[in-house]
């Protein structure tokens, strides 16, 4: 999958099981709590968010890595669980397991799946 081809997402396999995998359970408090997404590089911070879904966490998170350009660098994502932090002054969430991480190939652009629970 490169950057430039962004259909590519679907037909790779790993990236595509990812997408696939067993959603939690929805209920009206956060208590099965968050996913967090964010893209960092070599040199800086990159986008970053929070949802409620698994599949869409890591929808922006390889949106955001096609996104970003070649000459940037190293690149990385990854999805984890959060949850918020109900006795924080100030609000911050709680971090939890890391359930996917992908790179972006700095010579061929390419976004390779580096783990995934």
């Amino acid at each position: 999958m490169t950057r430039n081809d962004p259909k590519a997402l679907v037909t790779a396999p790993d990236l595509a099981a990812a997408l696939r995998a067993p959603q939690p359970r929805r209920t009206d408090c956060d208590i099965d709590g968050f996913y967090l997404w964010d893209v960092h590089g070599s040199r800086s911070e990159g986008p970053c968010g929070v949802t409620s879904r698994r599949d869409i966490a890591t929808a922006h998170l390889l949106t955001a890595l096609i996104a970003t350009t070649t000459g940037t660098g190293d690149v990385e994502g990854l999805v984890r669980r959060v949850w918020l932090d109900r006795l924080a002054k100030e609000p911050r969430y709680i971090r939890g397991r890391v359930v996917i991480r992908v790179r972006r190939d700095r010579r061929t652009g390419e976004i390779v799946l580096v783990g995934e629970r």
